[in-house]
C-alpha cells in the first residue's frame, strides 16, 4: 500500500514526497511502536512509526490527527480538509480505514497508554532526527515550526 497524499493547498506534492523521505530517512527502532519492535526493519521502515510522524505533520500544518481504531493507526487531516498520511505504507495488504475518532497532541501526548508506548520519546526523539536532516538539507527555513522546541 503507498502513502496517502491528497492535493492540498498546505502541502504540495514536492513537500510531501521531501518529509516522506526524511522521514524514511529517520525512521529507527528507537522510534517505533514498542510492541513492534522486534519486528521492525530497514526494509520496513514506516511499520509501527505512525503517532510521532503524525505528531510532526501536526506541528508542520496544524490540523486533526484522525485515528483507526480497528487498524490502530493514525493519520493526518490537514485544515484544508485533506488526508495526508506518510506511513500508510506499512499495511502490506489493502486496507480499508475509517476515522473513529479525532484526537488532540495532548490527548495523544497525555493518554493513558503514552507512557507505556514511549510516545512523548518516540516523538521528541523522531523530531530531533528531522529537525537534523532538515537542517543537513538547508531546509528548515521551510518548516520553521520544527526549529524551536
Amino acid at each position: 500500500m503507498l502513502n496517502l497524499y491528497q492535493n492540498s493547498n498546505l502541502l504540495s506534492k514536492e513537500q510531501f514526497d521531501e518529509l516522506e523521505s526524511i522521514f524514511k530517512d529517520t525512521w529507527s527502532n528507537n522510534t517505533v511502536f514498542p510492541n513492534l519492535a522486534n519486528k521492525w526493519t530497514r526494509v520496513d521502515k514506516a511499520l509501527g512509526q505512525c503517532v510521532p510522524t503524525a505528531l510532526i505533520v501536526y506541528d508542520l500544518f496544524g490540523g486533526k490527527l484522525a485515528y483507526d481504531k480497528n487498524n490502530f493507526h493514525v493519520w493526518n487531516v490537514l485544515p484544508d480538509g485533506t488526508n495526508q498520511d506518510f506511513s500508510r505504507c506499512q499495511f502490506k495488504k489493502p486496507t480499508k480505514f475509517n476515522i473513529y475518532e479525532y484526537k488532540t497532541k495532548d490527548e495523544i501526548l497525555n493518554s493513558k497508554s503514552a507512557c507505556e508506548y514511549k510516545i512523548l520519546e518516540r516523538y521528541q526523539t523522531l523530531k530531533s532526527k528531522v529537525r537534523k536532516e532538515l537542517k543537513r538539507l538547508r531546509a528548515l527555513d521551510k518548516y520553521a515550526q520544527l526549529s524551536g522546541n
